[in-house]
């Protein structure tokens, strides 16, 4: 619709990809793209929200307009590679992805996040468009 975008958005990737560092290291990169993309819209909101279910496991996001933050924040990569035996940096750590939307709890947490995003929404100024000279435009 006319001068709306949005606010909160799912991402979803199969459940094969929860144990896998590297997919969940490419949901994290799409999510954190996927938010920078929708934070140059012309939205209003002073937040924007990600979700990514990785399987019934999801992870949150969240934009803040004020500061450019995103949360979770991201883990750099290291320059180099360490040969001598560390485990590589895990850019996407499983435990983001430690809700479960299938149990009470996951459930609730979800539904927190849709209550946040409904009072936000309710809090943005109402703006008044008038659409007949759109509509005269348009026919």
């Amino acid at each position: 619709m006319l001068g709306q975008s949005a606010i909160l958005f799912v991402a979803t990737k199969p459940a094969k990809f929860f144990n896998m560092p590297n997919k969940r290291k490419v949901a994290d990169e799409e999510m954190r793209e996927r938010l920078r993309q929708l934070s140059l819209c012309s939205t209003r909101a002073p937040k924007l929200f990600g979700v990514c279910a990785i399987g019934r496991n999801v992870a949150f996001y969240k934009y803040d307009r004020e500061t450019g933050e995103i949360t979770p924040p991201k883990i750099p990569q290291p320059d180099s590679v360490d040969i001598d035996g560390e485990e590589p940096v895990d850019t996407a750590p499983i435990e983001w992805w430690s809700t479960n939307v299938m149990d009470e709890d996951g459930r609730a947490k979800f539904l927190e996040l849709v209550e946040e995003v409904n009072s936000m929404v309710n809090e943005l100024p109402t703006i008044e468009l008038d659409v007949s000279e759109l509509a005269e435009d348009i026919l």
